[in-house]
């Protein structure tokens, strides 16, 4: 019997692209950035001191010299084929096969902090709609959720294809011999880690537990369950989620819809061809299978480079 179906079951779908929810056209005249009012500026003030403390213990800046963190800062300036080190604007994947015990997820906490301001000035007209209103402690603690959890899901397709490389093609792990891995040009790689992590985001998929308590946003917050609630009169008449308003903001703040973009949300006709039918398999194991997270939990960090 052909195992073909179960192959093309099992694997990305040749030019699938992630889209949101809003035409740009529709969305850009709500969306011209305007100052954090007072009481929302310390508002966020507020969440980042508390976030800021929950990470202490994550943070491993110590763990590289000085020349480690060069290395790492020329990884971002020139994008390199070889994978050294996975440097994205928000976070930093380190491949097992350079770094030994040191690879793993490490969140740029000071650039997502930053970010995240920016965010919020740009777009909270978006989601308060011409009504007006305001943001409340509760409506920002749910938009950084899923701004986190957007950018860890782009970061943990990078460790998964590197997962499926290591099945498929057994590379060497001497760090001198980088052997078959990376399965994908560069750029094919962040295209697809993108729509893999829009697409999760949008499935509401909350990031399970050890791994919550890793993430740069206080445990506490977990048990809150309003992700799917419409924020304002404006998405309540539109059918809209938050989670759907938040995404399609994020798509257009992080530029997305340029299809020039390294980033833009698409998977290649080379990923489907390469992960074989192996895709679905790993991805589902990390989401769900605990000695799988168990394994990710211990390498997951943030540094302030």
């Amino acid at each position: 019997m052909s195992v073909s179906p179960w192959v093309y079951r099992l694997s990305p779908s040749t030019n699938d692209e992630w889209v949101p929810r809003f035409e740009k056209s529709q969305f850009i005249s709500s969306v011209e950035k305007t100052p954090l009012e007072a009481e929302l500026e310390e508002k966020i003030k507020e969440m980042e001191r508390e976030v800021l403390e929950h990470v202490k213990p994550l943070m491993a800046d110590g763990y590289f010299d000085e020349n480690e963190k060069n290395l790492i800062k020329r990884c971002e300036e020139e994008i390199r084929e070889e994978y050294i080190a996975i440097v994205d604007p928000l976070a930093i994947y380190l491949p097992h096969h350079k770094w030994g015990c040191r690879w793993g997820i490490y969140f740029r906490i000071n650039r997502m902090v930053s970010d995240f301001k920016k965010f919020v000035a740009k777009f909270k007209a978006a989601w308060l709609g011409d009504g007006g209103g305001k943001l409340e402690v509760e409506d920002l603690w749910c938009i950084l959720r899923i701004y986190v959890e957007t950018i860890f899901w782009h970061e943990l397709a990078h460790h998964v294809v590197e997962e499926v490389a290591y099945v498929l093609k057994g590379y060497n792990t001497d760090q001198h011999q980088v052997g078959k891995y990376p399965l994908f040009r560069r750029e094919v790689e962040e295209r697809f880690c993108e729509y893999t992590a829009f697409t999760t985001a949008e499935q509401g998929f909350l990031i399970p537990l050890p791994l919550s308590g890793r993430m740069p946003i206080p445990e506490h917050r977990d048990r809150w369950g309003e992700w799917e609630a419409p924020l304002a009169e404006s998405l309540r008449r539109s059918g809209t989620s938050l989670r759907e308003a938040v995404l399609s903001s994020l798509y257009y703040y992080w530029e997305r819809d340029d299809p020039q973009s390294a980033y833009h949300p698409v998977v290649d006709p080379e990923v489907p061809r390469k992960v074989d039918g192996l895709w679905k398999l790993f991805w589902d194991a990390h989401l769900r299978l605990y000695d799988f997270m168990q394994d990710l939990e211990r390498n997951i960090f943030c540094v302030t480079f």
